[in-house]
C-alpha cells in the first residue's frame, strides 16, 4: 500500500537535506543571522533596563531608541550604493563589524555620547545587513 502523503520524508530530514544543499557561504550567512538575532534579542531585553539603572532618564532612553532608526533612515541610500559597489560578502562582514563596534561601545564606555554613537552604529549595521542579505542569499542558494 502506498503512502497517501507524497512527502513521506519526515520534516526534519527534509529540512536537513535543504541545509546540505546550500552553498557554504549561504550556511555562514544563516549562522550569522542566528547570532545577530540572538544578540539583538539579548540587547533588546536588557538594554532599556540597564540604561535606566545607570541613572539615565526615560527621555534619554526614548532618544537613544530613536537614534538607530534615524541613522538607518539617513544612511539607507548611501549604504545601498556602497553595497552595490563592494562584494556582498564584504558588505555583510562590514555590517557584522559595525554591530560588534556598537555593542563594544555600549559595554566599554556607557556615557551618553557613546551610547548615542552606539545606537547610530547599530542602525547603520542593520541597514547594511538588510540591503546586502537578500541578494547574497539569492546568489548562494537555489
Amino acid at each position: 500500500m502506498s503512502d497517501p502523503n507524497p512527502r513521506s520524508i519526515p520534516v526534519h530530514e527534509h529540512y536537513f537535506q535543504r541545509w546540505r544543499n546550500l552553498e557554504y557561504p549561504a550556511r555562514l550567512y544563516l549562522i550569522h543571522v542566528a547570532l545577530l538575532t540572538s544578540n539583538l534579542a539579548i540587547v533588546g531585553l536588557l538594554f532599556n533596563l540597564a540604561v535606566l539603572a545607570m541613572g539615565f532618564s526615560l527621555d534619554f532612553l526614548g532618544l537613544l531608541n530613536t537614534v538607530a532608526f534615524v541613522a538607518a533612515a539617513a544612511l539607507s541610500v548611501p549604504l545601498l550604493w556602497l553595497a552595490t559597489q563592494v562584494s556582498l560578502r564584504l558588505a555583510l562582514l562590514a555590517s557584522a563589524a559595525l554591530q560588534v563596534a556598537s555593542v563594544l561601545l555600549l559595554t566599554i564606555a556607557p556615557s551618553a555620547p557613546t551610547l548615542l554613537a552606539a545606537g547610530g552604529l547599530g542602525g547603520a549595521a542593520a541597514v547594511l545587513f538588510q540591503v546586502s542579505a537578500s541578494p547574497f542569499m539569492m546568489r548562494h542558494s537555489d
